[in-house]
């Protein structure tokens, strides 16, 4: 069993039926796996033929947020380092542990690494560094934190997070804090690399639907997919949230601003 890093998996019970085509895929693509797998959710259990999978949650109610779930779910994993993944993140080649595993023995050997993203194209800038295969994330890079396949140092991503927010809050204010506070350095795979973990940009969800372009890769692994949620295609999608404002009339926005800025969770 591997003992630097364990695997999370950020989903949640209303996503449950993602479950089952991620962790074929992941089976798949990732045959000799050999970390411990913890799925973050809120009491929904889970298995699948040959993966040891935790799910340590039993917040019944259902009415926690998505980094309450990740934090409580952190708190269970004792490896020093957590491979972050989403649910809908859906494998289309063989993992590659080569890159995976360098980018392991950078963290372990420079303390000062909180996070390596290991999806290529992050907004820059981005600088050249010492290590050949990734670069150095700039604090004036556009979501210099965000919810793509990295690997996490337990404690900084336990610093980064904040009980309220949402996975896009955290992206947006995450990145303020990682400058506004901390010191550890971000880095982001070459363009160049191969990327560790290959799936659709962005998963195969937008707000909740399946992406039809994205699905229909994936025609040829025979899955049993549950669409109920719908599907539609990206553009489509994009251009009916495209609209959607925040009210910043309401004192809850202010005062959930105002705990993003704050020093710890």
């Amino acid at each position: 069993m591997n003992k630097d890093y364990s695997l999370l998996v950020s989903s949640c019970d209303s996503y449950s039926e993602t479950w089952n085509p991620f962790f074929y895929l992941l089976k798949k693509h990732w045959p000799d796996i050999d970390c411990s797998i913890h799925l973050c959710t809120e009491s929904k259990k889970f298995s699948f033929d040959g993966l040891k999978i935790e799910c340590p949650l039993n917040f019944v109610n259902n009415e926690t947020t998505w980094s309450e779930n990740l934090i409580a779910t952190i708190m269970n994993i004792k490896t020093e380092h957590v491979l972050l993944i989403l649910d809908d993140f859906w494998l289309k080649s063989a993992v590659d542990t080569s890159i995976l595993n360098q980018c392991m023995e950078y963290m372990i050997n420079d303390k000062n690494i909180g996070y390596i993203c290991l999806a290529p194209n992050q907004p820059g800038p981005n600088y050249n560094s010492k290590y050949p295969e990734l670069e150095y994330r700039s604090s004036k890079a556009n979501y210099r934190i965000n919810a793509q396949a990295g690997l996490w140092r337990k404690d900084f991503l336990l610093k980064i997070l904040r009980k309220h927010e949402s996975a896009w809050m955290f992206e947006w204010q995450g990145t303020r804090r990682s400058n506004l506070f901390y010191k550890e350095k971000i880095y982001v795979i070459k363009n160049s690399i191969n990327r560790p973990f290959d799936y659709p940009p962005g998963g195969v969800l937008f707000r909740g639907k399946y992406i039809k372009s994205h699905l229909k890769f994936y025609d040829e692994f025979n899955i049993d997919i549950d669409t109920s949620r719908g599907i539609e295609e990206l553009d489509n999608l994009r251009l009916k949230y495209s609209n959607i404002k925040v009210n910043r009339f309401n004192i809850s926005y202010w005062i959930d601003l105002l705990k993003s800025l704050t020093y710890k969770w």
